[in-house]
Formats: C-alpha cells, sequence, structure tokens
C-alpha cells in the first residue's frame, strides 16, 4: 500500500512540476498575449497612462511654472534677515 501510494504521489508531483514549467513558458512567451484582451488591455492602458503624464505636464507648465516664475520675478534680491 505504502509503494502504491509513494508512486501516485510521484505522479502527482511530476504532474505539478510539468503544469508550472508550462505556465511559466506560456507566460514569458510572445504567443502568450497575441490577439488576446489582454494585449487590448495592456494597449489602453498605455495610452491612458500616456494621456494622464501627458496632462499633468500640460498642468505644470500652464499653472505650477508661471507661479513659481511670478514669485520670483515679485522677489527681491536681497536675502532674509535669518539667512545671514
Amino acid at each position: 500500500m505504502k509503494n502504491a501510494l509513494a508512486k501516485l504521489q510521484a505522479k502527482a508531483t511530476i504532474k505539478a512540476m510539468d503544469a508550472k514549467e508550462g505556465l511559466e513558458n506560456f507566460i514569458t512567451s510572445e504567443a502568450s498575449v497575441k490577439g488576446t484582451s489582454e494585449e487590448g488591455t495592456n494597449t489602453y492602458g498605455g495610452q491612458v497612462g500616456a494621456l494622464i503624464f501627458i496632462g499633468l505636464v500640460v498642468f505644470t507648465l500652464k499653472v505650477v511654472v508661471p507661479a513659481v516664475m511670478d514669485g520670483w520675478q515679485k522677489g527681491t534680491t536681497k536675502f532674509p534677515a535669518n539667512w545671514v
């Protein structure tokens, strides 16, 4: 009985290792996403990320940079007394 149980356990372990190796190969291969919804999702996510980044750049250039420049132009060239 122990011998039969050991054989079954060995077969199950081999099957599990084969399945794990097959899955790892599939995940890292190019064919895993070609023509699937995952490929479309990744493309869409990249486009959304690019639009968000462009929006942040435009916001920075239109709002943040002029505010900083106004602060510098309204400033003085003298150091505050506590900096000396």
